[in-house]
């Protein structure tokens, strides 16, 4: 009856509750490409791990800090070890301006 139970790992929901990640935000990281599918049960349900919550946290950094979706996509493929989405001398100079800008106060 419950078979998404019974699987170790975290249903969509569960998913969303632990990184603070909005249902319908998943999804679009899913559909994009940038959250890979997840398993799932017999029973069709999808189980995320572990590895996915990691996933979608740096993802949720990264865009908190202001990255744009292609440079996420590209240190996430440097990550998976895919080549980047843009060549290293394009995305490095806005990675870098980011690093090292001047923080402002609080």
């Amino acid at each position: 009856m419950s078979d998404h139970k019974n699987e170790s790992g975290l249903t969509r929901g569960a998913l969303a509750q632990t990184t603070g990640c909005n249902i319908e935000t998943i999804r679009y990281y899913e559909k994009t490409g940038l959250l890979p599918d997840p398993p799932r049960t017999g029973a069709g349900y999808r189980i995320y791990t572990q590895a996915h919550v990691a996933r979608l946290r740096f993802i949720l950094r990264a865009r908190e800090l202001g990255f744009p979706m292609d440079d996420i996509r590209g240190l996430l493929g440097l990550d998976d070890g895919a080549a980047p989405v843009a060549p290293r001398s394009s995305c490095a100079p806005s990675i870098t301006s980011r690093m090292c800008a001047p923080r402002s106060p609080i």
